[in-house]
């Protein structure tokens, strides 16, 4: 924010959906893990241009054989993977039957039973939820049947590490990549791999 160059491209909107009280409390736990500094990802499920993003990006993108929703994160990616389950099946016949599972959950999936396969997430860092889910997807579900990533808000360290994440959730052995959408991305800066508060546990020990 000190000049253009520090600004990047959905600042603004990131800034505007979220603001000071889209943030959760410093350290909560969101996803199994302690963050220091989380967005409220249920702020997207009341979001009309989220909706309508998602419902287009759905029409436009999302192949019609898909038959299976996986979600990968907390709450906040499992109400949305309720909410693309519902733009979903508005364009299907509805004699078609789809499946909502949990990441947790992909053993249970087999070439006899997945045509097609959808995951989502809320927020994503550097995407290694993401990167679990199609590792495992590649034992469970042959590379021939369609799959597509959606990552509504993606907060990586860098521009650079959101374009591997692409390149890895898209390439395949098939002639054919994968699709992948993001809605909001908002590259934060290296977190290090020593953070502030094991900084400051340090310089309380010194102190003492």
């Amino acid at each position: 924010t000190i000049a253009l160059k520090h600004n990047p491209d959905h600042l603004g909107e990131i800034l505007k959906k979220f603001g000071l009280d889209g943030v959760l409390p410093l350290n909560s736990m969101t996803a199994g893990k302690s963050r220091l500094i989380a967005l409220d990802a249920s702020r997207l499920l009341t979001d009309a241009e989220f909706s309508h993003w998602l419902g287009i990006e759905i029409n436009w993108s999302v192949s019609m054989a898909i038959n299976c929703i996986v979600y990968c994160g907390g709450e906040s990616s499992r109400l949305l993977a309720e909410l693309a389950l519902q733009k979903v099946k508005s364009r299907l016949d509805s004699s078609i039957q789809i499946h909502l599972v949990s990441q947790d959950e992909l053993s249970s999936l087999t070439n006899a039973t997945v045509t097609g396969v959808l995951v989502v997430s809320a927020v994503v860092g550097d995407g290694g939820g993401l990167r679990d889910v199609s590792r495992d997807l590649r034992n469970f579900v042959d590379a021939t049947i369609p799959r597509h990533f959606i990552a509504a808000v993606g907060l990586p360290q860098t521009e650079a590490s959101w374009g591997k994440l692409t390149d890895f959730l898209t390439r395949n052995p098939t002639s054919r990549k994968y699709g992948f959408s993001n809605w909001l991305l908002l590259p934060i800066g290296y977190e290090g791999v020593e953070t502030a508060w094991r900084r400051l546990g340090k310089l309380s020990a010194e102190a003492e």
